[in-house]
């Protein structure tokens, strides 16, 4: 439901998730030599669609038509030339049925063989989304064995992937369930944000399990890993890196992010809170206050919803974290800082391809890379689209959670007593 707001950008709010879909109109994935026979075809026809794999791991194996293919590729195919198994190719879905495993696509063009163009692959997919550049700007820190930087590099590269690993299988070796071949290498450790002062509250998050309709039918709590923990350091290091420099470079043309201290009066009322229940807290900076979260937890182990109610309540505390170019504040530098990680510079640079403001931050610090000339107008109105992005997609996100709620709740047969703008009460029967 979009708001009656006379804006350029409009916002909204979810109101139900009517249909999902993985799909896209182009793909980009490496052909297969298996030949694909759709169900209920005749055998002489299993040679008129041939497999085709995304390189996007989010979308599901393709089918393409032979007929689509070029001639060279078509008596390759029928020769049972491996070789065509490495070729990259752009396809257009043409049939995507519902409830479909395999959606079917016909290829634009041939993209050449993965191993001449494999560095270039990440280039090729998103060239478009973000910038007409082949390489895009790479940061590289050097990490001693404590997890400091010591050296950075900034420059355009490519970078080579050996393997893309998931959060599991990271976990999997931070757990020894690999062996990791580490001679003559120093194996950082990272574990320096909350020994800085860092403040983090981790509340539970409700993750649903869909059925093949896309409609919830199970739900768990979800556990935030060690490898998760690893990455986000990573990234903070990254991404408090590059802040600094282009902070350097462009004094009054940086956008960075900064995460006020709490309110003085909110603090305190939530100090007076644990008080009452016996619990002393030191809230006078943010380390001292992550610091006495383990205390918090340890004395109500026994009583897990006084706890989530004093997390949710410290968390409430906190205030929004928000984008801001540097030249709004120069000369007030000690308001640049970010509360939360507790660093006095801090931008987002490692996600661009979900985020609006990392790809101005790439380009700026291409800018620091090539030297080129500050560009002024329109700052105002991209910090500020950058904000209510932010802002609107953890909207969109919460509402889209309970929605999910809402239907697995009235799936399991519950009846709504009480709905209020931020909580509802929900009676289930037992079966």
């Amino acid at each position: 439901m979009m708001s009656c707001n006379p804006s350029e950008r409009p916002t909204g709010r979810v109101l139900s998730i009517i249909k999902s879909s993985p799909y896209r109109g182009t793909v980009i994935g490496l052909l297969a030599l298996n030949p694909w026979l759709p169900e209920g075809e005749e055998n002489g026809r299993e040679l008129d669609y041939v497999q085709l794999m995304p390189t996007d791991a989010k979308l599901p194996m393709m089918v393409i038509t032979v007929e689509s293919l070029p001639g060279c590729a078509k008596k390759r195919l029928i020769n049972d030339d491996v070789s065509i198994e490495r070729e990259l190719v752009a396809a257009q879905i043409e049939e995507s049925k519902e409830g479909s495993v395999c959606p079917k696509a016909q290829v634009i063009r041939m993209l050449g063989r993965a191993e001449e163009i494999g560095p270039q692959i990440s280039a090729v997919l998103f060239k478009h989304a973000i910038s007409a550049a082949d390489f895009s700007p790479e940061s590289l820190s050097y990490i001693d064995d404590t997890g400091n930087i010591t050296g950075l590099w900034i420059d355009r590269s490519i970078i080579h992937s050996c393997c893309k690993l998931s959060y599991d299988d990271v976990q999997d070796i931070i757990d020894g369930g690999f062996e990791v071949d580490v001679s003559g290498k120093t194996v950082p450790k990272l574990h320096g944000q909350f020994e800085n002062g860092a403040f983090w509250i981790e509340t539970p998050k409700l993750v649903f399990l869909l059925d093949e309709s896309g409609n919830p039918n199970d739900s768990f709590l979800g556990v935030r890993k060690e490898s998760s923990c690893l990455v986000e350091e990573l990234m903070l290091l990254a991404n408090g890196s590059v802040a600094e420099v282009i902070s350097k470079a462009f004094p009054g043309c940086a956008i960075h992010r900064r995460h006020a201290e709490p309110m003085s009066m909110k603090l305190k009322e939530f100090q007076e809170f644990c008080r009452k229940r016996g619990l002393e807290l030191d809230v006078s900076s943010s380390g001292k206050l992550q610091l006495a979260l383990p205390k918090m937890r340890e004395k109500l182990k026994n009583d897990p919803v006084l706890l989530q109610i004093l997390l949710a309540r410290a968390a409430r505390t906190m205030q929004l974290a928000g984008y801001f170019w540097t030249g709004d504040l120069r000369g007030r530098e000690d308001e640049w800082a970010h509360y939360g990680w507790s660093i006095p510079l801090y931008t987002h640079f490692t996600s661009p391809l979900r985020r609006y403001a990392d790809i101005i931050v790439h380009r700026t610090l291409a800018a620091v890379v090539e030297a080129e000339e500050v560009y002024m107008e329109k700052r105002q109105s991209i910090v500020a689209y950058c904000n209510e992005r932010k802002s609107a997609s953890k909207h969109a996100e919460q509402s889209a959670r309970k929605c999910l709620s809402l239907g697995f709740a009235e799936e399991q047969g519950g009846n709504f007593i009480y709905f209020f703008h931020l909580w509802y009460f929900i009676f289930l029967k037992n079966k």
